[in-house]
């Protein structure tokens, strides 16, 4: 066997000390590091999210600025530029207005509980994603996160958390993560458990209303639309007799309904009128 030969002095031809580097100051950077001892000047360019005011010169790096709130751009930029290089927007963010001559381009913060992969294009807050899968989804109108129709609780408030919205028992409806409620009498419940229907939807009956969840007569009225047992019903409401008024949903009766004040002052005026005519013609 051939002994290998031994080196007197392993590592002498090596240089003991690695180069010494310091970061790039304040968004700037370089394309492809430094190769030789040098100043902040090496550092010409400026990192993704940042824009570009002020070229690197003398032992200056390059003088770079964050692009405005919830933009920035892919790559960085490589010489003095103004925001309009800030032309995306940043994930959690949706854009409502691209970039232009001197402007960054818009871009809104996603609401709270919800996220988004960012954009390159004009998009909406339905870009957004709330965290909880039982939430409603986001758009013009619902721009909050909440438990969707038929279900109660509150929306996970941390992505790939367990949902916080428990679907409503069966026969009970719930809207915005309210707690779950039975119809009120007279009206059925709607499909996705998001509200009901009053049964008689006729001439002078009132849509059911969320809020009080009652089924009632418009003002004029008077009736009971909660007896309405089957959906379809028609003719709960009557119109007040003449001279009368009502409130809507306080008449049931047609004795409910209040005189129209005036009213009665005048049917006295024209009577009074026509008898004194009356009289005049006989003398």
């Amino acid at each position: 066997m051939t002994a290998l030969p031994v080196t007197a002095n392993p590592g002498a031809n090596i240089n003991a000390a690695a180069a010494t580097c310091i970061l790039c100051p304040d968004g700037s950077g370089n394309t492809s590091g430094a190769s030789a001892v040098g100043n902040a000047s090496q550092c010409n360019t400026c990192i993704a999210n940042f824009y570009m005011q002020t070229a690197a010169a003398g032992s200056k790096q390059a003088i770079c600025l964050t692009c405005p709130l919830g933009s920035g751009n892919a790559s960085g930029t490589t010489s003095v530029s103004d925001t309009s290089v800030c032309n995306i927007c940043l994930k959690n963010f949706y854009m409502t207005a691209t970039a232009s001559t001197g402007v960054a381009a818009k871009c809104s913060a996603c609401p709270a509980n919800s996220s988004s992969s960012g954009s390159t294009t004009i998009n909406s807050i339905s870009s957004c994603t709330c965290f909880d899968n039982n939430a409603v989804a986001l758009s013009s109108t619902i721009t909050k996160c909440q438990c969707k129709n038929g279900f109660y609780g509150n929306v996970a408030t941390v992505k790939g958390q367990l949902t916080g919205c428990n679907q409503c028992p069966k026969g009970q409806f719930s809207t915005a993560g309210a707690n779950c409620n039975i119809c009120t009498a007279g009206s059925t419940i709607n499909a996705d458990q998001g509200g009901c229907t009053c049964n008689d939807s006729s001439t002078g009956t009132l849509p059911w209303n969320g809020t009080t969840n009652v089924c009632e007569c418009q003002s004029g009225y008077y009736g009971n639309p909660s007896t309405a047992t089957t959906k379809g019903t028609t003719g709960s409401c009557s119109s007040c007799p003449s001279g009368t008024q009502s409130t809507s949903g306080q008449a049931q009766a047609a004795s409910d309904c209040t005189q129209i004040p005036g009213v009665a002052v005048y049917s006295m005026i024209i009577y009074f009128s026509a008898a004194f005519g009356a009289l005049a013609m006989l003398i």
